[in-house]
């Protein structure tokens, strides 16, 4: 079943953008791999339950329009006018979803130190591997967004750099309170410090902050030539040969990833390609509804899905990028591919996180609730409150 999450936003404000959702999983998104699909009827979304209310001809789908934007609960920081003092250096990893958090965590860090912050590297699975910023994000956006935040610099300077900085753990949503207690004392030592973020040791957050908010919502997004691949997309993906009235889903779903069925992947909301078929079916979803797949290329694994879903799609068929695809597909640019399924997912009109990564399935949840496209199936935990 597809959740209009609107009813739950009405009433409790906002859930809004991502944040560290392990941090929130405190019921099991499937009760078991079997009775998940005999209760899709309902879904369970924090202490709140919403009933099953499709209506109509569920033949190809329970498709609901678009809501409103929700307006921003955030405004700018007052503007920081102090000359920087130093310097903090971060390095981004793991993929989109982690990216943003960690942005937002050495924003608010290097803000608190009046400190210059140093744009990142972007490091790849393999040893040594890295990307600059602007080769995933748009550094033009980033830094006009910053602007009167903090100050940001290209790279360290040549006397800054000539020793490596020392690196200091923070968890996810670090207060003021934590920055002063475990991070400043070494920067006014040093005046160079390297942060790392630590998310299975997240704090609550609490209110509205605004400087992640401001981070992660305006300052964060693809670079234009990674944003005009994405948009491609999801322009194929609505075009008649590939879909019914121009609708689709995206299913966040990798075969590399091992869903055995345990304790642990039953929280983290991770199906195999069988479950996830079956899942969709419950909810109502047709053989003629197009699915969009996050995993890079087809695999034998996904035939089950196929056979029942026959309209179902990796990037891999429908990037008509060449210079894209040699990155994703040849240079072994992953971190691209999950940037571009961040904004498909972030695009379709309903979106099933099904690979167990609970920081990317938020993170998509998130913006999906903040554009009013709230049609997910069937968790949508997100912890920073930055709409309402």
């Amino acid at each position: 079943m597809a959740v209009d999450l609107r009813q739950v936003l009405s009433a409790f404000l906002t859930l809004s953008l991502f944040g560290m959702l392990s941090n929130m999983v405190k019921h099991d998104y499937f009760d078991s791999s079997e009775e998940a699909f005999e209760a899709v009827s309902s879904v369970q979304i924090g202490v709140i339950r919403v009933e099953d209310q499709r209506t109509g001809d569920l033949r190809d789908g329970p498709w609901k329009e678009i809501g409103h934007e929700l307006k921003p609960c955030w405004t700018k920081p007052a503007p920081f006018v102090e000359e920087p003092k130093g310097y903090v250096t971060f390095s981004l990893t793991t993929g989109p979803g982690h990216h943003e958090l960690q942005i937002a965590n050495a924003v608010t860090v290097a803000r608190f130190l009046g400190a210059t912050l140093v744009l990142p590297e972007i490091r790849g699975n393999e040893l040594g591997e890295s990307r600059r910023f602007g080769d995933v994000y748009d550094e033009g956006r980033f830094l006009e967004a910053m602007e009167g935040v903090v100050r940001v610099a290209a790279e360290l300077p040549a006397e800054a750099a000539a020793q490596p900085p020392p690196v200091v753990r923070i968890p996810d949503g670090a207060s003021e309170a934590y920055i002063s207690a475990h991070v400043a004392p070494l920067f006014r030592r040093t005046r160079l410090v390297r942060i790392a973020v630590l998310f299975e040791k997240s704090l609550p957050i609490k209110g509205v902050d605004a400087v992640a908010c401001l981070t992660i919502h305006a300052a964060v997004a693809l670079s234009a030539e990674l944003r005009r691949a994405a948009a491609g997309v999801v322009d194929e993906l609505r075009s008649p040969g590939r879909s019914v009235e121009g609708r689709f889903v995206a299913v966040d779903l990798r075969v590399n990833q091992d869903c055995s069925g345990d304790e642990l992947d039953k929280k983290r909301g991770c199906l195999t390609p069988s479950q996830a078929a079956a899942l969709l079916t419950r909810a109502g979803f047709g053989r003629s509804t197009s699915l969009y797949l996050t995993q890079a290329k087809w695999q034998q694994g996904l035939e089950s899905l196929k056979e029942i879903f026959p309209r179902t799609y990796t990037k891999e068929d429908l990037i008509d990028s060449e210079e894209i695809k040699r990155r994703i597909f040849v240079e072994g640019g992953e971190e691209l591919g999950r940037a571009l399924d961040s904004y498909v997912c972030t695009q379709s009109d309903v979106f099933l996180p099904a690979a167990g990564d609970v920081i990317f399935g938020g993170a998509v949840a998130g913006k999906r609730i903040a554009a009013g496209r709230t049609q997910v199936l069937p968790y949508a935990h997100v912890a920073r409150r930055c709409h309402c």
